[in-house]
C-alpha cells in the first residue's frame, strides 16, 4: 500500500495542531498499538504519583523527622512517627521504581539530576535500616530527605513554567498579523513573483491606484491570517463587500459562491496534509478556508491561516502559457482540492479493504474510535462534494461570472469529476458503516458464545451445589441411606446428562 495513503488513528501526539486529524496506515498503527499501551501505563503512573502528591507527602515528612530532635517523644508516639516515616519511604521507593520501569529512556531518566537526588533520598534511609549498628550516624542523614521538598517543588515549577511558555506561543500564533502578498508580473530585470507586507503597515489613505503600484497591473493579491479587526481596512482598500468577508471569516464548513454587484466570490475549504516530524508514518490532515474574489478584473484571495496552495498554483500558472485570471486560478484551486479528495477517498477504500480482511481478534484495540473518525471524515467529504457540485454548477450556468472564463467547458469537466467522486464517497461512507456493523455483529456473536458458556457452566455447577446444600458438610446423620460414592456417581451422571442436552442444542458449536 502506498505510504501516502493513510487511515485515521484515534491518538493525538505532541506535534499535532488545533483542527488536525491524525492519519496513519492501519498496519503502521497496529505496530504502534503496543507502544501506545505502554505510554498509557506511563501516563497512569505519572498521574498517580503526581507532583502535588509528592509535595504533600514531603510536607508531612517535615514534622515526622524534626519532632524527635526537638522534644522527647513517648514510645507509642515514636511508633506512630516511625510508621508514617516508613509509609512515606515506601511511597518514595514506589514512585522512583515505577517511573524508572515505565520511562521511555531509562538511561536518561537515571541521569537526570532531579532523579539522582530522588535516588539518593531513597537509598539513605534504606542504608540506615540495613546498617543498624551505625544507626546513630545514619539517623542524622535521614534529615537529608527534607531536600525532597524543594526538589519536587522546583521540578513542578519548571514544568509549569514550560507549560506557560507553550500556552504563550499558542496565543502568539492565534494573534498572527494579517499579511498581504502581491504577485506582480515580470518587470525589467526581474521575474514575476510575490512581494510581502503587513496590512498594519499600509496607510489607511492608500488609494486603489497606489495599491496597484508602479509595476503595472497586479496579477494576484493574497491576504493571509485575516481576522475580524482587519475586515474594515480590507474593505476600504479593496472594495470587497464586508458581507462577503464576514461570511468567510465565520468559517462555514462547506463551499459556497456569491455574486455581489461587480464582485463574484467563491468560498472553499481546502484539505492539507502534513507529515509528523516525530514519526514520518503519521500524517495530519486539516481543512483550511479560502475566499476567492473576482472584482473588476482583479484577483483577490483571503484566508484565515497560511496555505500551501497559492504558492503552488501561482508557480504552475506562471510556468504555463495560461493568463492569470480569477477564472484560471479558481479552476486550479478546485482542481487541486478535488485531487486531494480523490487521494483521500482512495486511501479510505484501501484501508477498508485491508481492515475488512482482518479477523476480530486482529482488529486494533481502538477499532471503534478509529472507525468513528474515519466515518466522520467520509461524511465530511461527502457533504463537501455535494456543495462543491452546486458551486461548480453555478459557475457553469453563469449564475456567478468569473472574469477570464472564456467558456464553461473546463468547469463542466470539474463538475463531472465532482459528481463521480460524490458517488464514490457515498459508497465509501456506506462501506464504513457496513464495516462497523460487521464488527458489532461479530462481537455480539462472540459475546453470545461467552454467555452460552457461562450458562452451561452455571447449569453444571448448580447440580453439586444443590446436592451439597441438601446434604450438608457430610453424609452422617442424613435421613437418606446413601453413600458418598453413590452420591458422586449420581451427581456426575446428572452433570453429564445436562452437558449432553446443551451439546444437542448446539451450544458447544463454534
Amino acid at each position: 500500500m502506498d505510504p501516502d495513503k493513510a487511515s485515521i488513528s484515534s491518538y493525538k501526539t505532541d506535534d499535532s495542531e488545533i483542527g488536525e486529524e491524525q492519519f496513519m496506515r492501519w498496519k503502521d498503527w497496529q505496530e504502534l498499538e503496543e507502544s501506545r499501551r505502554f505510554s498509557k501505563i506511563r501516563n497512569n503512573v505519572n498521574a498517580i504519583f503526581s507532583e502535588g502528591l509528592m509535595i504533600a507527602v514531603s510536607l508531612i515528612l517535615i514534622p515526622v523527622l524534626i519532632i524527635p530532635y526537638l522534644v522527647p517523644v513517648p514510645p507509642d508516639s515514636q511508633l506512630v512517627l516511625n510508621t508514617i516515616d516508613g509509609t512515606i519511604l515506601i511511597i518514595f521507593i514506589l514512585e522512583y521504581s515505577l517511573k524508572l520501569a515505565v520511562a521511555e529512556n531509562r538511561r536518561q531518566f537515571v541521569g537526570d539530576p532531579w532523579h539522582i537526588l530522588d535516588l539518593f533520598i531513597v537509598i539513605v534511609p534504606i542504608a540506615g535500616i540495613l546498617t543498624r549498628p551505625y544507626q546513630n550516624i545514619t539517623g542524622a542523614v535521614r534529615l537529608l530527605r527534607l531536600t525532597r521538598i524543594p526538589a519536587v517543588g522546583a521540578r513542578a515549577y519548571s514544568r509549569q513554567d514550560s507549560l506557560s511558555d507553550t500556552n504563550g506561543n499558542s496565543e502568539l500564533k492565534s494573534t498572527r498579523e494579517c499579511t498581504v502578498r502581491t504577485l506582480l508580473p515580470a518587470g525589467t530585470g526581474r521575474e514575476a513573483g510575490w512581494t510581502t507586507q503587513l496590512l498594519s503597515d499600509i496607510p489607511d489613505s492608500v488609494s486603489e491606484e497606489t495599491r496597484r503600484g508602479p509595476e503595472g497591473t497586479i496579477l494576484w493579491q493574497d491576504f493571509t491570517s485575516v481576522q475580524k479587526k482587519d475586515l474594515l481596512k480590507i474593505h476600504k482598500w479593496t472594495g470587497v463587500p464586508l458581507s462577503l468577508l464576514d461570511q468567510a471569516l465565520r468559517e462555514r464548513a462547506f463551499p459556497w459562491t456569491r455574486a455581489h454587484g461587480n464582485s463574484a466570490a467563491v468560498y472553499l475549504k481546502l484539505m492539507e496534509r502534513r507529515r509528523s516530524t516525530a514519526n514520518p508514518k503519521k500524517m495530519y490532515i486539516t481543512w483550511k478556508w479560502i475566499l476567492i474574489v473576482s472584482k473588476d478584473h482583479q484577483l483577490l484571495t483571503f484566508s484565515g491561516s497560511p496555505l500551501h496552495a497559492p504558492d503552488l498554483i501561482a508557480r504552475e500558472a506562471l510556468a504555463s502559457s495560461k493568463t492569470i485570471t480569477p477564472a484560471e486560478i479558481t479552476y486550479r484551486f478546485f482542481q487541486d482540492a478535488l485531487s486531494e479528495i480523490e487521494e483521500t477517498l482512495r486511501a479510505i477504500e484501501d484501508e477498508l479493504e485491508y481492515t475488512g480482511s482482518l479477523t476480530i481478534s486482529e482488529q486494533p484495540a481502538s477499532f471503534l474510535r478509529a472507525t468513528f473518525k474515519l466515518k466522520k471524515e467520509s461524511v465530511k467529504i461527502h457533504s463537501w462534494l455535494l456543495h462543491t457540485r452546486d458551486v461548480l454548477n453555478s459557475i457553469v450556468t453563469s449564475k456567478v461570472v468569473l472574469h477570464g472564463m472564456e467558456d464553461g467547458s473546463r468547469f463542466s469537466a470539474l463538475l463531472d469529476r465532482a459528481s463521480y467522486l460524490y458517488d464514490i464517497s457515498d459508497d465509501t461512507t456506506e462501506n464504513v458503516s457496513s464495516l462497523t456493523d460487521y464488527y458489532f455483529d461479530a462481537t455480539s456473536f462472540q459475546m453470545s458464545r461467552v454467555m452460552k458458556l457461562i450458562a452451561v457452566l452455571t447449569a453444571l455447577a448448580i447440580i453439586p451445589t444443590i446436592v451439597g446444600g441438601l446434604l450438608g458438610a457430610n453424609l452422617m446423620g442424613n435421613p437418606w441411606p446413601i453413600s458418598l460414592a453413590q452420591m458422586v456417581t449420581i451427581v456426575g451422571i446428572a452433570m453429564i446428562a445436562t452437558a449432553w442436552v446443551f451439546y444437542r442444542l448446539g451450544w458447544f458449536k463454534s
